[in-house]
């Protein structure tokens, strides 16, 4: 028989919203230092119905060849996703 605790924690999380907006403004905007014409944000954050777990989905558009990884920020506080798209 499984005992139960009357004492259980509960663990909740939340979103600072205009923290991470504020970071990801500045994320497009260094975006843009490295090449970006277009930056996107898309998903589940773009739609508001995000959880304290979700990652930044973000659409970079550039001119020349760049690689996803020139544009991820392990600084931010929340994961950011990117997929990058050439146009020629």
């Amino acid at each position: 028989m499984q005992r139960k605790y009357l004492n259980s924690a509960t663990r909740t999380y939340e979103i600072n919203y205009p923290f991470i907006f504020e970071k990801l403004i500045e994320y497009g905007n260094n975006s843009i230092k490295k090449g970006s014409l277009l930056t996107i944000l898309i998903g589940s954050l773009a739609r508001g119905d995000c959880t304290p777990f979700s990652d930044a989905d973000v659409i970079i558009i550039t001119d020349s060849t760049r690689s996803e990884i020139e544009f991820m920020d392990p600084y931010m506080p929340i994961d950011i996703e990117p997929r990058v798209f050439t146009i020629n």
